[in-house]
């Protein structure tokens, strides 16, 4: 069943940039209905039951380079190269990093599934995911669904907003942000770039409350 949900995922949203928060917005919302996980209030979101129902089996493991946080790979030939991969589909996460940061490694990886993979005319696809990578839009992009994946903007304004009128004259942005960390667990960066990808503050403000 998920074949024919991602293929209507690529038809439907195969042009999609960085920039374009509603149709990623759309296109999270529509993962999360077909696939019976469309209730909003279970926080933080189970990433790893939605990618192994999507097809996927998640290993956490060690790599050369430090800057690497995961990567994908879709390959039949898979289980002959290592007898641990029972299945085609793997995506690999960085054990060295933060349980929020293999998450959200978990979910760009994901985007990386949808949005760049080729079914019908790539048999191979390996793609990894290096932190050092902030320019590129395809990276941007598995950035933005990941972070909408984990933090969906209607109610990440809600949950932000609630924790602001309970602190009143005592609010604090940093500890807010660390209260929203522990809801959606997600990495600190992410929360702090979502503050102004969903309005919340500008760019600048986001960036001198860093």
């Amino acid at each position: 069943m998920y074949q024919k949900l991602i293929a209507q995922m690529r038809n439907t949203y195969h042009d999609i940039t960085a920039k374009d928060g509603e149709k990623i917005k759309d296109c999270v919302q529509l993962l999360l209905k077909d696939i019976h996980m469309d209730n909003r209030e279970r926080y933080p979101l189970p990433v790893v039951q939605l990618l192994r129902q999507v097809g996927f089996d998640l290993f956490r493991t060690e790599f050369q380079n430090p800057q690497q946080s995961g990567l994908i790979a879709v390959d039949s030939a898979l289980g002959e190269q290592n007898a641990l991969f029972a299945s085609g589909r793997i995506i690999l996460v960085n054990r060295n990093d933060s349980t929020a940061h293999q998450r959200f490694t978990i979910a760009h990886e994901l985007a990386h599934y949808i949005f760049d993979y080729d079914e019908q005319n790539q048999l191979i696809y390996y793609k990894p995911y290096l932190t050092s990578e902030t320019d590129d839009d395809v990276e941007l992009r598995a950035n933005r669904f990941a972070a909408e994946l984990l933090m969906p903007t209607d109610d990440f304004k809600r949950y932000f907003y609630d924790l602001k009128s309970e602190q009143g004259d005592a609010f604090s942005l940093p500890n807010t942000v660390t209260e929203l960390s522990r809801i959606f667990d997600a990495p600190p960066t992410a929360v702090q770039k979502r503050l102004y990808e969903t309005g919340i503050l500008t760019q600048q403000e986001a960036d001198d409350n860093a």
